[in-house]
């Protein structure tokens, strides 16, 4: 464990995120870091190693850097200005987390990336929007879907999925009509969150049918 400045609690969703990473992880890339409190938090907290912090903005990752220097952490966290993971020396393992990106930028971003294809490496994805293309491209890519958890934050619902590739045919989850838009979820406990996320992707298909196609 580190030692040095208080640890900050993170948001919701980054925290949901955190929980999905696990443990003993060797290298986490952090996608759209921003001010880098994840890689920050995971680091301090002894779950990661070390982690590379990425950002397709300079401002944001100057925000980022200053973060890292705070908590004396340049050893342990890199910083690296990338559109996606365009920039980044392929990985033979680790932990990749997209979080608070548009499913669309997430897809392409896997897309581009083909050494993503490994069952070495885990995928912690959080889209803020149509996490239904999300799960339409990882079922049709031979990628798993290990876990959904659904977390509230700012009063929106949200979905973080811990994905890998196993190069196993997903694509008969999609002969379920509702599994693009609701995972497993329909089937699951209905919790408080899990009764707000299934409102609010029925309004969303309510709106698709009245030709509302957001």
């Amino acid at each position: 464990m580190l030692r040095g400045k208080e640890i900050f609690k993170l948001k919701p969703r980054l925290a949901m995120c955190a929980s999905m990473v696990g443990s003993n992880v060797n290298v986490l890339i952090d996608v759209g870091t921003d001010h880098a409190y994840l890689p920050i938090y995971l680091v301090k907290e002894g779950m990661v190693d070390s982690s590379i912090a990425l950002d397709r903005l300079e401002g944001p990752l100057l925000n980022a850097k200053r973060n890292i220097e705070k908590y004396g952490l340049q050893k342990k966290i890199k910083t690296i200005i990338s559109n996606g993971l365009k920039n980044v020396t392929p990985q033979k393992s680790g932990t990749i987390v997209m979080s608070g990106i548009g499913a669309e930028n997430i897809v392409n971003i896997i897309k581009e990336a083909k050494w993503l294809k490994n069952s070495e490496i885990t995928l912690i994805l959080q889209p803020m929007t149509k996490e239904e293309i999300v799960r339409e491209f990882l079922a049709n890519n031979f990628f798993k879907v290990l876990e959904e958890r659904i977390v509230i934050d700012s009063g929106k619902v949200y979905v973080v999925f811990k994905v890998r590739f196993f190069g196993e045919d997903q694509s008969y989850l999609l002969k379920n009509l509702d599994y693009p838009f609701f995972g497993h979820f329909l089937k699951s406990e209905k919790t408080k969150d899990v009764k707000l996320y299934i409102e609010k992707q029925s309004k969303r298909l309510r709106k698709k049918l009245n030709g509302n196609v957001n």
